[in-house]
């Protein structure tokens, strides 16, 4: 399993994102469920159960939901991981957890579980809350059947549809000229500030909700928005798009009722900020990186993908983790056995000299340098 890296090559590469999991998960739906033996993705007050032993964490690997835990409701199939069914089940909060199992946070700012682990989890969430909030019509109140070959339900007493509701939100980097300016809410961990973001208003566009945001929350106006990229959040269930925008003009004012303080910060001298985890910290990442003149973040990694045997993908991925993030290491598809390794131009002569030692130790043959 790969660790949370401290530097992302573009936002799609962002916890909780899809990308994250390519090569090793494929979504379904909940009825294309099969038997057998399969992986299980169980949330507990929004946390991950694991199972725990000398090798570390692990999913629990079972053909029924695991002996001595209760679900809330009945487990669904939500796609395959590694080959094998992988099913979600929310166990109810007062359920004892029998000896070897643990609970790991999948929200922590510096989580204990692996990207791909983290990802699933926020995945199992969402899809839960999904389904506990749609059991009933809104407009009769009727119960809700599932539609096939998806997540949509339908009322089949007045033929109303629902689907999964994403909330669409905006999170922006505002700057001048050697200063950022972050905001900060009262229910943030002391001293850190992040971005001003908010969610969509009805006939916006993702450009006017990001000027009214500003707007409303800090007093000030902006020019030259630019769209850099997204990424899921599910928190409880948004997707984040992420712009920069430059300072125009007027006077900071704070909204009391928004935020706790917000002020320009010099680029040398910045606060506590968010986790390397969210856009947030992307945003500012790559804006520090192209004002003191170098590539911005998602353009300054070297991306090179190997052909392997697939027994051997468990030893590259642990002696990658050993490398304290001077590699990055990607399935691109499982079944070939075909892995990207990405690097910083940084650090392009450590790479090199551990790509080496990788290749002669695991037999990795060079597909494409990219």
């Amino acid at each position: 399993m790969s660790p949370f890296p401290r530097h992302y090559l573009s936002t799609v590469h962002l916890p909780f994102n899809s990308t994250c999991l390519a090569g090793r998960f494929t979504p379904e739906p909940p009825d294309a469920a099969r038997e057998g033996e399969g992986y299980w993705l169980l949330i507990m007050a929004g946390e991950l159960l694991l199972r725990e032993d000398a090798t570390g964490l692990r999913l629990p690997q079972e053909e029924i939901l695991p002996a001595g835990l209760v679900a809330a409701a009945p487990p669904l199939h939500i796609g395959v991981w590694d080959g094998l069914p992988c099913r979600v089940a929310a166990i109810s909060r007062d359920c004892p957890l029998p000896p070897g199992w643990v609970r790991e946070s999948f929200s922590s700012a510096v989580p204990r579980l692996s990207i791909e682990f983290a990802s699933l989890a926020a995945l199992a969430h969402q899809i839960l809350r999904w389904e506990k909030e749609s059991r009933y019509c809104a407009a009769c109140s009727g119960i809700l059947d599932r539609v096939g070959g998806g997540w949509g339900k339908c009322c089949p007493n007045c033929q109303t549809l629902r689907f999964p509701a994403i909330h669409p939100c905006v999170i922006v980097l505002i700057h001048r000229p050697g200063e950022l300016l972050l905001a900060r809410k009262a229910e943030w961990p002391a001293g850190r500030y992040s971005l001003v973001a908010g969610f969509l208003d009805f006939g916006e566009a993702l450009e006017e909700t990001v000027v009214r945001e500003i707007k409303e929350e800090t007093g000030v106006t902006v020019k030259d928005i630019c769209y850099i990229g997204s990424q899921a959040w599910p928190f409880p269930g948004q997707i984040m798009a992420g712009f920069t925008a430059e300072y125009a003009g007027g006077e900071l004012c704070v909204d009391p009722h928004e935020l706790e303080d917000a002020r320009w910060f010099s680029l040398d001298a910045l606060p506590e900020l968010p986790p390397p985890r969210s856009i947030a910290r992307f945003l500012i990442d790559q804006h520090l990186g192209a004002a003191m003149g170098g590539p911005l973040v998602s353009s300054s990694f070297c991306h090179r993908r190997y052909r392997l045997v697939p027994a051997r993908i468990g030893m590259l991925r642990f002696l990658v983790e050993g490398y304290d993030g001077t590699l990055f290491l990607r399935t691109i598809e499982a079944s070939t056995a075909v892995v990207e390794l990405s690097w910083s131009e940084t650090c392009a002569a450590d790479a090199e000299g551990i790509l080496a030692a990788l290749s002669a130790e695991l037999e990795m043959v060079l597909e494409v340098d990219l």
